[in-house]
């Protein structure tokens, strides 16, 4: 199995005057810094940060409370705020908390699934897949850029998930998503402390005698603030992948 590397959107790739829409869209949720970030990153670093990884959410729904996102790391343990993480990957600090999946009760109280699946132009592929062949180019690139370079996956990125469904609804209607609040989720849904279920546990990232494991459906962010500690138990830096339309 592969590690997925972080990807970002290459210069030139998708530029602004033949995509107005996608980047307006993109611009409102303050993603365009993340999109074309190209640090270098530690891969034995991040397979270690997967295995101790965890979130003391305490957050209220007026955005009153604490939120804290940490690993553990040769002794020491590491946390983040959400302040911290924004400022890490260049994101917004505000929004909507939304931990992914499909169900927006308590997020997007509005949501209407019939009404989103319309206005994105989305068909029943299967019970929990949407074709995407009549969407717009524009929102296709919204679909894209999700599932290649902010909730990354291994495979079906020519379908929309019932999370994509929501996410892209969201986007497309203006309302702020907490990105930050969002990735810190979705990492610890996948890290081999948190899960408890079997297959996600199974291809969770973990350290072995042989250097690192691979992983599928892992989302990959660079945490360069603390590459240091990488140099200094030394390991092996590489440069995120642009990807191309």
């Amino acid at each position: 199995m592969e590690i997925l590397p972080p990807k970002f959107i290459g210069d030139g790739v998708l530029p602004d005057e033949k995509y107005p829409e996608f980047w307006r869209l993109i611009d409102i949720q303050g993603l365009h810094l993340f999109l074309y970030m190209r640090e270098r990153y530690y891969p034995r670093f991040v397979a270690v940060a997967y295995t101790t990884m965890f979130i003391r959410d305490n957050l209220n729904d007026d955005g009153s409370g604490s939120f804290v996102f940490g690993f553990r790391l040769g002794g020491r343990t590491y946390e983040f705020s959400l302040s911290d993480l924004a400022t890490v990957w260049g994101l917004k600090n505000e929004g909507v908390t939304f931990k992914g999946g499909n169900n927006p009760h308590g997020t997007w109280n509005e949501f209407n699934k019939l009404d989103a699946i319309r206005g994105l132009r989305l068909e029943h592929a299967s019970s929990r897949k949407y074709a995407i062949n009549m969407m717009s180019t524009d929102h296709r690139l919204l679909l894209y850029v999700l599932s290649y370079v902010l909730l990354p996956r291994k495979s079906n990125h020519g379908s929309a998930s019932e999370e994509d469904l929501l996410i892209l609804w969201a986007m497309v209607q203006e309302k702020q998503i907490h990105w930050p609040y969002l990735m810190a989720h979705r990492m610890l849904r996948y890290s081999t402390c948190a899960s408890t279920d079997k297959g996600l546990r199974d291809r969770a990232a973990r350290p072995n005698a042989g250097g690192q494991r691979g992983t599928r459906d892992i989302p990959r962010y660079h945490l360069q603030e603390y590459s240091s500690d990488a140099e200094e138990h030394g390991w092996s830096s590489r440069h995120r992948r642009g990807c191309g339309c």
